[in-house]
């Protein structure tokens, strides 16, 4: 069977044909911003100027990828431009880029021989002609360089726009971080260092046959004319014409809802619809948002978060009961268990303290837009709520601090951090706390390795995405399952759930479904049916 046919085959060819689609019009907008940059400071004599321009292009450099895509975020959004998608994964891509090309380009043109400027002065030549004829010739090898440098590094960092809806292989990278799939991490990141490697082999041969006067005109011309074709393709792509998928319900999901067989997949089978189009790839945090601001109509939430009532959306009922129990329950290394012995006993009074109503509470009060509260202060509360509170300053035991972990939601963090405060206050351990780890893989092999004594795991994600074993809707029976397995696999063992159950959700805007007439999933089947 040819493995391009699968699944996972046809994601890889799809992902990576927009990878190379955001990599090419990323750089095709930064080297003609780039280069005039660059040139334009070989024009300045004041060394101040040039630096401080050269500075502050720097600066991006300095600025870590994350904080990058987030702080476009910003601007796009007091701009009143859209904070998914393609726009800000580009224009992200395009900042990162700039430095190299406008580097090499000054560098290149200022270390071009004075005395063959002068020389083409004396013939009469104009400052155009000898920037043109004389300058940009001799320094295109070093403007290569750059371009070089700059198409690998943003090869890389298009990974990361994925995160917000931008598409390519970062999609599948983090589904496979977060639902412990190491063929998804190797799709996305064996062909997106190819598409590196490649890359720079293949500018490098440009940038050689450059440098071979017989060839360079010819080769100048078809570059010239395959840069003019592809950027018009791709700007007509991207800025004239319109998914066809948007006249219906387009939807946007997190990584590992796209893949788990608890998700989407899963989903679309049990109901038996496809959706019209295909999903945007968000990040978690940015579903809410982006479905509030009608970026996306539809997206995957989860029954516990706060910004579903808060943000006017409304949770389609699962009338065929296809989501299984999501019950949230630290999950610790039983060699932990053996070093600190009242460390069970403690946790477990935690169980059934936290119902579905605070933890949404919770959830809320750390995303708000008004006085949100850090993850401290919400645990802080519930522990005072709960009749906990230091009676003097603190005092912990001289012992190895136990490690609790959370992967990188609010939820996981506000958890982790009451169990951490719980056990400084009533056992006088000392925590330390590993938060904000990226997804299912990371927290669990971390447990199995003993880098982290515990974690907080949902039953429903031990079952499916762990274990890989079917589906089982009775709560209890789920729970008893993951605790024997996970015990009887890796000596892990699950305490007490917390009392809530954070289940999957499909959400929606509630005016767009009321307009639509969708209260149930099977709604939405329908939908989909009448559009086709």
């Amino acid at each position: 069977m040819n493995w391009f046919s699968t699944d996972l085959g046809q994601k890889v060819l799809l992902l990576s044909g927009q990878h190379l689609k955001l990599t090419f019009l990323a750089m095709l907008i930064a080297v003609a911003i780039a280069v005039p940059i660059g040139l334009l400071l070989t024009r300045f004599k004041n060394q101040i100027v040039v630096n401080s321009c050269l500075g502050l292009l720097n600066v991006t450099q300095t600025i870590p990828s994350l904080a990058l895509i987030a702080l476009v975020m910003v601007l796009l959004k007091l701009a009143g431009l859209s904070t998914i998608g393609v726009l800000p994964g580009v224009v992200a891509l395009v900042i990162y880029a700039l430095l190299p090309i406008v580097q090499n380009t000054y560098t290149g043109v200022k270390q071009v021989d004075p005395s063959l400027v002068e020389v083409a002065k004396a013939m009469g030549m104009t400052p155009g002609s000898i920037l043109k004829k004389v300058e940009i010739p001799l320094a295109l090898p070093s403007i290569m360089v750059g371009i070089r440098i700059s198409t690998v590094w943003t090869i890389g960092m298009a990974t990361l726009v994925s995160l917000i809806g931008a598409g390519g292989l970062g999609d599948l990278i983090f589904s496979g971080i977060r639902t412990v799939r190491d063929d998804y991490i190797l799709a996305g990141a064996v062909p997106a260092a190819i598409m590196a490697l490649l890359a720079d082999w293949l500018l490098n041969l440009v940038q050689r046959l450059l440098n071979t006067n017989a060839k360079a005109k010819i080769i100048k011309t078809v570059l010239i004319i395959l840069l003019l074709l592809a950027s018009t393709l791709v700007l007509y792509k991207y800025l004239f014409t319109k998914d066809i998928g948007t006249v219906g319900i387009r939807s946007g999901f997190e990584s590992e809802f796209l893949v788990r067989p608890d998700g989407l997949p899963g989903l679309l089978n049990h109901y038996g619809f496809k959706l019209d189009h295909s999903p945007t790839h968000l990040d978690a945090s940015l579903m809410y948002q982006a479905c509030r601001d009608k970026s996306v109509d539809l997206i995957c939430g989860y029954g516990t978060d706060g910004r579903i009532d808060a943000f006017n959306l409304i949770i389609l009922e699962d009338d065929k009961k296809f989501f299984p129990p999501y019950y949230a329950a630290p999950l610790i290394r039983e060699q932990t268990i053996q070093e600190y012995p009242q460390l069970r006993e403690t946790l477990i009074e935690l169980g059934g303290k936290i119902s579905m109503g605070r933890m949404q509470k919770m959830n809320y009060a750390a995303v708000r837009e008004k006085d949100p509260l850090s993850i401290e202060n919400i645990a802080r509360q519930f522990l005072n709520e709960e009749g906990v509170t230091p009676t003097n300053k603190l005092s912990l035991i001289d012992v190895r601090p136990i490690r609790i972990g959370s992967k990188s939601f609010t939820e996981q963090n506000i958890l982790a951090e009451i169990m951490a405060q719980w056990i400084e206050i009533k056992l006088g351990y000392p925590v330390e706390r590993k938060f904000n780890l990226g997804g299912t893989m990371i927290c669990l092999q971390a447990l199995q390795a003993g880098d982290l004594d515990i974690y907080n795991e949902y039953t429903g994600t031990g079952l499916v995405n762990i274990l890989k074993m079917p589906v089982i809707a009775d709560p209890t029976s789920s729970f008893q399952k993951v605790k024997t397995e996970f015990y009887e696999r890796w000596k892990l063992i699950w305490l007490e759930p917390f009392g809530f159950n954070n289940t999957y959700t499909l959400t929606m805007r509630k005016e767009h479904a009321q307009k639509l007439k969708i209260k149930s999933i099977s709604d939405l089947k329908s939908f989909f049916e009448k559009i086709k």
